[in-house]
């Protein structure tokens, strides 16, 4: 395997389906904990910041790495889905590693791979392989810290090996998604999220619906581990947002900063920001570094998550990129949009992926989108370059949900580049795109030409 290419090529050979999740969960774990075995347990030689939720976990994970980072720090980094590079899943310093160090350091967990595919426990999986390639480089890079994004729930994730008593845990809001895998009520799925949980963990959640914070400390007292719930109104206050900038205040224990300018956009973000601050704040005392304020204000400035309520604003229109992709998502989303333009109707171009297939969770989304909606196009996508083979749902679900909500301003494009070549030529209001972090995916590439072009 000479090239970055070949590596590539050999990690896509090792997508899958998800049938495994319609087993055993258990069974899960097996895979990944022998090929970390194998690799001598990286994981366990790391100081892990863990981010499990439904909503925010990424822009948590990339503001948290970011956050230590600044006060000097080397950080890995581990988000998914990548939305440009799959590199976004392996970063040091919030920076992708070169193509060279991608190639050199995959050949050497090869063998590992290779002896699990032979093995009892069956062929490694696409994000089995992601997530030990990205602990192994982490360990080898000697990081002081490796910020690592859940894939999928929490408890059987290929994250969740990490098992050491330092570790930090963040656990974002908790919606209603991955129904069919985690179980149709909130604490059900938080039961999934909390079990990142291990033995003597700090652990970080933002105030939320009663029965998922009762499972959380639950979960917690479980493992004495020391739980501490975030609130708007106590320690993020006076939220504003704008189009170029999130505003707020934030307090916990020593750590106050009035008038924090985000440049992530949206009040969800103030939540996100929030949970990041106060995972800062707990390494800072369990790690007997002082924070430099003045960086924290620097950097929050200047941080940017891809695909996540991004703004690029043509002589013709102004283009809104955010890859909400279920109703508590969409529901924040559209909050903040109407906000920033208020009395506007949206041009919106929607997908939503395939498992998606409750009429209720497809509904809950359009539900919030056709109240400010001037036209809807529905597109299509297709990937089979990340951890599943991902394509669009069919038209005609979306039709028949459309229907019953009695909208009928909408086109079927299948064609989603094309689509968006046209629109971006047309003179109107803010055009909207959104549904699914995979559509935003396949139309980044395009989505960054016209940023270079335009934003300013």
């Amino acid at each position: 395997m000479k090239t970055y290419q070949d590596c590539l090529k050999y990690i896509y050979s090792h997508i899958s389906d998800r049938k495994d999740l319609k087993r055993d969960l258990e069974l899960l774990l097996v895979r990944p904990k022998y090929l970390l075995k194998l690799l001598n347990h990286p994981q366990e030689k790391l100081r892990v910041i863990h981010i499990a939720g439904t909503s925010g976990k990424g822009s948590t994970a990339y503001l948290i790495s970011a956050l230590l980072q600044s006060q000097g720090f080397n950080v890995g980094l581990s988000v998914s889905p990548h939305i440009n590079d799959i590199r976004e899943r392996c970063q040091i310093n919030n920076k992708y590693i070169s193509e060279k160090e991608f190639t050199q350091t995959f050949q050497e967990i090869i063998p590992a791979i290779e002896k699990i595919n032979r093995s009892q426990y069956g062929r490694a999986s696409y994000f089995n392989i992601l997530i030990a390639f990205a602990f192994f480089l982490f360990w080898k890079k000697k990081v002081d810290f490796a910020v690592m994004e859940t894939g999928f729930g929490g408890l059987y994730d290929s994250t969740n090996l990490a098992n050491n008593s330092g570790k930090i845990a963040v656990i974002t809001k908790i919606g209603l998604d991955h129904q069919r895998y985690l179980g149709n009520t909130y604490s059900k799925i938080a039961f999934q999220k909390a079990g990142i949980i291990q033995q003597g963990n700090n652990i970080v959640t933002i105030d939320q619906k009663e029965s998922v914070i009762k499972v959380i400390n639950k979960k917690a007292q479980e493992k004495k581990a020391k739980l501490f719930i975030i609130k708007q109104g106590t320690n993020i206050k006076n939220v504003t947002i704008g189009q170029n900038q999130t505003q707020f205040d934030f307090q916990f224990q020593n750590l106050n900063l009035s008038s924090v300018k985000l440049r992530l956009i949206g009040y969800h973000q103030a939540e996100n920001a929030g949970e990041a601050l106060t995972a800062l704040a707990i390494a800072s005392r369990q790690y007997k570094f002082k924070i430099q304020t003045n960086k924290v204000r620097e950097v929050l400035k200047k941080t940017t998550v891809p695909g996540r309520f991004e703004i690029i604003r043509t002589n013709n229109r102004s283009i809104v990129v955010d890859g909400a992709h279920n109703p508590q998502k969409m529901k924040t989303f559209i909050r903040s949009l109407i906000n920033i333009y208020p009395n506007t109707k949206f041009d919106f171009v929607i997908s939503f992926v395939a498992n998606k297939d409750q009429i209720d969770t497809i509904k809950g989304m359009l539900k919030q989108i056709t109240p400010h909606a001037k036209h809807i196009y529905v597109t299509e996508f297709t990937l089979i370059s990340q951890d599943n083979k991902h394509r669009a749902i069919a038209f005609s679900r979306l039709q028949n949900v459309l229907s019953r909500l009695h909208f009928r301003q909408y086109t079927q494009v299948k064609n989603n580049s094309s689509l968006l070549t046209k629109l971006v030529k047309q003179k109107g209001n803010p055009l909207v795109i959104t549904g699914s972090l995979y559509l935003i995916s396949s139309l980044y590439k395009q989505i960054q030409k016209l940023k270079k072009s335009w934003t300013f």
